[in-house]
């Protein structure tokens, strides 16, 4: 997790972040970038920053005409546009082309029933595209060892869609844990202050040991200390050697993100990776079962419909943040008002 932040002022985020990227639309700057940041510079730097700019101007194009779209296709077009993206940010972050075979994902299953039962199986951990997006550019997760997941647990970690997620599958429980943050005075004549970190119990369901919940959070003992009960939130302390854990929504609220229950440790798989296996899916389904993805469209009678719409608005504004946020090293939060 990046802990630097730079915000951006700004009323249109979304117009923002792709100004922000359009700089990579010209090889001689993205030139200039792989000698300033790549461990390796290339020798031959002009076919990379070839590949990146025109990448980029692809995923720019297949974004434009996502948003245009109606649900039959627009998944694919911003799995189309968002793999663009992550081949130029991977390109960016190693100084080459990356040796990738496919898209290191599988459907073994697809179910005619509800959307989020549709499996992902994650493949080719050496070449894969989902792996090694997840080893350069997430948390190193190791996507092979979980050999299957069903849409709806991945949709279950992203923090954005929480209360769509909620409303839409009420027998599932959403995986991130949103944190309410404060300004604390410290004790003494001082004027410092201090960022105390809480969670809701609200937002924990009554059935649940939230001790239990926190250790399935992926380095929460070397985040924080003991976690401690207090009227209605649950305090996180940090200790004086603590990292930074958890993601941040587009709005910029921190999520702890709880790790899959079948794993023999916590495993953190970075957002990039969700929105990747999400859009995946999706596309693949709009695309090779329609059979299956019209009648949902247009027939759905569950609210299911409701959540994928505002996944896909999430992925069309978040993910050119995401990539941002690599491509930058720090995470860049878009603020409508006068902040530095």
């Amino acid at each position: 997790m990046t802990s630097s932040v730079r915000h951006v002022v700004t009323e249109d985020p979304q117009r923002e972040q792709w100004r922000l990227l359009s700089p990579f639309l010209y090889p001689s700057n993205v030139r200039k970038y792989l000698a300033d940041h790549s461990p390796q510079p290339p020798p031959n730097p002009a076919v990379p920053a070839e590949q990146v700019a025109g990448s980029i101007a692809q995923a720019r194009e297949y974004y434009a005409a996502a948003r245009r779209a109606s649900l039959n296709t627009s998944p694919l077009l911003l799995y189309y546009g968002f793999t663009n993206l992550l081949l130029a940010c991977l390109i960016l972050r190693l100084g080459r082309d990356p040796v990738i075979s496919g898209h290191g994902l599988y459907l073994p299953q697809i179910p005619h029933g509800s959307i989020g039962d549709i499996v992902i199986r994650p493949t080719d951990p050496a070449h894969g595209a989902a792996s090694i997006c997840e080893r350069e550019l997430g948390e190193a997760a190791p996507l092979p060892q979980l050999p299957e997941w069903q849409l709806h647990e991945v949709l279950a970690r992203i923090p954005d869609i929480r209360d769509s997620f909620i409303r839409c599958y009420d027998h599932v429980q959403p995986a991130t844990l949103p944190i309410a943050v404060s300004e604390q005075q410290l004790l003494g004549p001082s004027d410092d202050t201090y960022e105390l970190e809480r969670i809701p119990l609200a937002t924990i369901d009554d059935s649940v040991d939230y001790q239990l919940l926190l250790q399935s959070v992926p380095d929460f003992n070397t985040a924080y200390l003991a976690p401690q009960e207090a009227g209605e939130h649950i305090i996180l302390n940090k200790p004086l050697a603590a990292v930074e854990i958890g993601e941040h929504s587009v709005m910029g609220q921190k999520h702890l993100i709880v790790s899959r229950a079948n794993t023999t440790a916590p495993v953190a798989v970075g957002q990039l990776t969700l929105f990747l296996m999400a859009l995946y899916a999706l596309g693949h389904v709009s695309r090779y079962s329609p059979a299956i993805w019209h009648p949902f469209v247009r027939n759905d009678q569950t609210g299911e419909r409701l959540l994928i719409e505002h996944l896909l608005d999430i992925a069309h504004r978040f993910t050119p943040n995401l990539v941002l946020n690599v491509i930058s090293q720090r995470r860049i939060q878009f603020v409508g008002t006068g902040r530095d």
